[in-house]
């Protein structure tokens, strides 16, 4: 799992064709702790880059989205605008997608949107409790699909709970 993070990071400062990095499996694995490490080195050093054209120092937008949270707020205040600015930012943290459980199908629906319109475009690392297997059972055979597609990579991790272990 760390050697995927820190491939995944090589391969974004060196300019690669983006992709996806799916951490998956048990809770308390430190999933999310990577995912978060990633992002603070996006905001540290990947968020700016110097524009070759013209030499101009830019900022590269992004997200961290806690999926369970990020629902609840769009269901909440009624407004989903950030769904489409997790389509297009350069790079997206998606933690914990199988964590909000939705009978509806809708927020499958989003998640799915998502995941197409990034595919292959921008990079973006997901975080999620579940097994590929899992993934594709219990929410939907087309994000697992999706997951794998384009060059990127899954990590599956099966150890105890990090806060639990002796």
């Amino acid at each position: 799992m760390v050697n995927a993070t820190g491939q995944f990071i090589t391969e974004m400062k060196a300019g690669s064709t983006p992709r996806f990095l799916s951490l998956l499996g048990t809770s308390g694995a430190g999933k999310t702790m990577l995912a978060k490490r990633v992002w603070c080195w996006f905001e540290a050093w990947g968020k700016f880059y110097t524009e070759p054209a013209c030499g101009a120092n830019c900022v590269r937008s992004g997200q961290f989205c806690n999926w369970r949270q990020f629902v609840e707020q769009c269901l909440g205040s009624g407004d989903f605008s950030r769904t489409l600015d997790l389509c297009e930012d350069w790079f997206v943290v998606l933690d914990d997608i199988g964590a909000k459980r939705d009978k509806s199908g809708a927020w499958l629906d989003k998640l799915d949107t998502i995941l197409a319109h990034r595919s292959e475009r921008s990079w973006t690392l997901i975080t999620a409790n579940l097994s590929l297997q899992e993934i594709s059972n219990q929410l939907d055979t087309r994000i697992a699909s999706r997951l794998l597609r384009g060059g990127s990579v899954v990590v599956e991790v099966d150890v105890p709970d990090y806060s639990v272990r002796k």
